[in-house]
C-alpha cells in the first residue's frame, strides 16, 4: 500500500508546557491534530483469527433466543411438504435452473427433518406428522405473531405458485413493506450487520484509499451500518476513495438513496446484473 503522505525534515515544537496556569496542552496525551489507533489485521475473511475478532463485536448486539425459530421452521417445513407433493422429481428436471435449485433445496430440508438434523429441531414437536388441525392452527398463528413468521407465511404459503413459475418470489414480500422491514428487524439481521460493519471498519483502516463496490444494494439494509464505520458523513473524512452501490433493478435506488443521503457526496449508484457482461 502506498503512503498517503511523506514528511521529511519535520521539526516539532510544543504549543505549550504543562506548567500551572497553562490553558493549552495541559491535559496529558491530548490529541490536537491526530490520534493513534491500532486495529487487528483483517487477514483472510474466513480465517480463525478474523472470525474471532469479528465475533467479539456481537457482545454488544442482542442475542437471539433460538427457540423462537422452531415454530416458523415447522411452518415452513409443512408448506414445503405440500409444495413438493404437487411436482414429481421427474417434472422438476424440466424446471428453470433457479426453480430446480429451490425444489432440490426443499428435498434436502425434508430429508434433514426426517433424520432430526435440522437446526433448532427439538423433541417438542413431530415436524412431519402434525395433525391437520394443529397444522392449520400453527400456520395461522405464524402470520400474525412476528415479522419473521409473517415473511415465512407470506412466501412459503405460495410455494406451489412459485414452483409453477406463475409467481415471482419477491412479489410475495412487497406488500406492506414487508421486505424492507425484514431487512431491518428480521431475526439475526443486526448480528449480521454488526459483523459486516466490523469487518469493513478493519478493512478500510488497513486500506484507507480503497474503492468499494457493493453488488445488490436492495433496500440499503447492509449498506447503512457498513458506511457508518468508515466515515464520509456529518463532516467526517471518508476512509475510502469511493463507494458504488448497485442492483439488478434501479427500482430499489430511490429508497436506498434516501437512507444513505448523509453519504450522497461520496457514493454513487448504478444498475448492474452480474449475469451479464459489464460491457452490455
Amino acid at each position: 500500500m502506498k503512503p498517503l503522505a511523506i514528511a521529511d525534515k519535520v521539526r516539532c515544537t510544543a504549543l505549550s508546557t504543562s506548567n500551572e496556569g497553562s490553558t493549552v496542552g495541559d491535559t496529558p496525551g491530548r490529541n490536537l491534530a491526530a490520534r493513534l489507533a491500532w486495529m487487528g489485521d483483517v487477514g483472510k475473511p474466513n480465517s480463525k483469527e478474523t472470525i474471532t475478532v469479528l465475533s467479539g463485536r456481537l457482545s454488544s448486539v442482542d442475542k437471539v433466543d433460538l427457540s423462537v425459530v422452531e415454530e416458523p421452521g415447522i411452518g415452513a417445513c409443512k408448506h414445503m411438504k405440500r409444495a413438493l407433493g404437487t411436482r414429481s422429481p421427474k417434472e422438476a428436471e424440466g424446471f428453470e435452473w433457479h426453480l430446480k435449485a429451490l425444489y432440490e433445496y426443499m428435498q434436502h430440508i425434508q430429508k434433514s427433518v426426517l433424520v432430526g438434523e435440522m437446526d433448532h429441531q427439538s423433541s417438542r414437536f413431530d415436524w412431519l406428522n402434525l395433525s391437520l388441525e394443529d397444522e392449520e392452527q400453527l400456520l395461522q398463528h405464524e402470520e400474525k405473531s412476528s415479522l419473521d413468521r409473517a415473511v415465512m407465511f407470506r412466501r412459503a404459503g405460495r410455494l406451489i405458485e412459485i414452483l409453477r413459475g406463475t409467481l415471482e418470489p419477491l412479489q410475495t414480500l412487497m406488500k406492506d413493506d414487508l421486505l424492507y422491514r425484514f431487512f431491518v428487524d428480521g431475526i439475526g439481521q443486526q448480528n449480521s450487520y454488526a459483523l459486516v460493519a466490523q469487518y469493513m471498519d478493519m478493512l478500510v483502516h488497513q486500506n484507507p484509499d480503497m474503492s468499494i463496490l457493493e453488488v445488490g444494494v436492495g433496500t440499503g439494509g447492509t449498506t447503512l451500518p457498513v458506511l457508518q464505520e468508515p466515515g464520509g458523513h456529518e463532516d467526517s473524512a471518508p476512509r475510502f476513495s469511493s463507494y458504488t452501490f448497485t442492483d439488478i433493478s434501479s427500482g430499489f435506488f430511490e429508497q436506498a438513496r434516501d437512507k444513505l443521503k448523509p453519504w450522497a457526496a461520496v457514493t454513487e449508484s448504478h444498475k448492474l446484473n452480474i449475469e451479464e457482461e459489464p460491457s452490455e
